[in-house]
Formats: structure tokens, C-alpha cells, sequence
């Protein structure tokens, strides 16, 4: 039996991913994992594999080892796709993340508590949403609300694009950071650094703690 196995992000999907991660989670015995793992990513039905030797399921599972660690977003070089197609519908990636709603905010908070890679599809569907209108390189997204729909449909987005909004996210995150405080030190340097801190010093070491968790939680 002649098994193909995936070799980068863009040839798995969300689903497969995070049902890769459950099974192994759930798994006490290595063979078994091993097996399931491969039956997953090359299509078989459960169980086809049952009677393969534990040399050849080691053979094939050698070849996935780039899968078998978590991400890293600080570290991978992994560029942000922002618009694409899936099921017939256009996406495209929050146009600012900057200027996040209190909503949005409150569910990727929550998602980074949660851990990132165990509710992909949730952050996924935030983070990219339906195309309402589009001019030139410029685009608008509907207005966040959460959609059941979406995240079932972000489980059959490729990999690649999840890991590359990850990256996206958590550099943004520390460019944020590092803006806030650059600008917080600058305005402590000024005459009026303290009616500053009276009127809006408190908002901005705020933002700049609150991405700082965010950070803290993704890593």
C-alpha cells in the first residue's frame, strides 16, 4: 500500500490539525498514535493500518516531524495570506488590527486563555471574515459577530494560512507594545508628561499591559 503523507502547513487542514493534536492527547500507546496520526493525514479509513509493523509505522512517522511540535509564531517565517477563498465565499483578514472592537477583543482574550492551537478555528474565524466590499488593494469585513458557520468552515482552511495569521498576530501584538511604551516614555519626558498621565497616560499603560498578556498567553 503506497501512503502519501503531507510535508508542510499548506497541505493539512485546521480539522486535521487540531484532530491530530486530540489523538494524541488521548493516546497512552505510542503504536496506536503513530497509526492513527497516519491513517488521519493520508485519508485512510480508522483502523487500515492495524496490522503494519511498528518499523514501518516509525519509517512513515520520521517523516512528520516538523508536525510534531507546536508552532512557534515568534520564530516561523510564515507570510500572512489575507484574502482567499473557501467554500464558495471570500475572506479576508481584519484590515486593522489596531483598531480592534471591544468585542473582538474580549473573544481573542478569551481564545489566548484558552490556548491558541486547541480552538484554531474559533481564532480563525475572528481573525478572517467574509469580504462585503473591495477597491483596488483595499477591502472592508463584516462587522464581528460570532458565527457558528464560519467556524465550521475555517476547519477546512489550510494550515498554512492559520500559522501565517498567527505569526501576523503576535508581531503586531509586540510592535503595539513597543509603540505604547516608546510613546509613554517620550510623553514622561515632556513638560506636560503630568496632566498627560492624568487625562490618558492610565489608557495607554493599560493597552500596553493588556497586549503584553496577550503575548504572554500565545507563547
Amino acid at each position: 500500500m503506497k501512503i502519501t503523507l503531507p510535508d508542510n502547513f499548506s497541505e493539512i487542514t485546521v480539522g486535521q490539525y487540531m484532530k491530530l493534536w486530540a489523538m494524541y492527547e488521548e493516546e497512552d500507546d505510542a503504536h496506536n498514535a503513530q497509526r492513527r496520526c497516519i491513517e488521519l493525514l493520508s485519508g485512510l479509513e480508522p483502523n487500515s493500518l492495524q496490522d503494519a509493523t511498528w518499523d514501518s509505522l516509525a519509517e512513515a512517522s520520521s517523516t512528520l516531524n516538523w508536525l510534531m511540535e507546536e508552532p512557534d509564531p515568534f520564530n516561523l517565517k510564515m507570510p500572512l495570506i489575507r484574502r482567499f477563498k473557501l467554500k464558495g465565499k471570500e475572506y479576508g483578514f481584519i484590515p486593522d488590527m489596531s483598531r480592534l472592537t471591544v468585542g473582538e477583543y474580549a473573544d481573542l482574550e478569551t481564545i489566548c486563555k484558552n490556548g491558541v492551537f486547541e480552538v484554531l478555528e474559533k481564532l480563525c474565524a475572528i481573525l478572517f471574515r467574509e469580504v462585503t466590499t473591495e477597491k483596488l488593494d483595499k477591502y472592508e469585513i463584516v462587522n464581528y459577530r460570532v458565527s457558528r458557520e464560519r467556524k465550521e468552515a475555517m476547519l477546512d482552511l489550510p494550515m498554512n494560512i492559520a500559522v501565517g495569521a498567527i505569526v501576523f498576530f503576535c508581531s503586531t501584538a509586540k510592535e503595539l507594545i513597543s509603540t505604547t511604551q516608546h510613546y509613554l516614555e517620550k510623553q514622561e519626558n515632556q513638560a506636560v508628561a503630568t496632566q498627560f498621565t492624568i487625562n490618558g497616560g492610565g489608557i495607554m499603560s493599560y493597552m500596553s499591559s493588556q497586549w503584553g498578556t496577550f503575548l504572554k498567553w500565545i507563547a
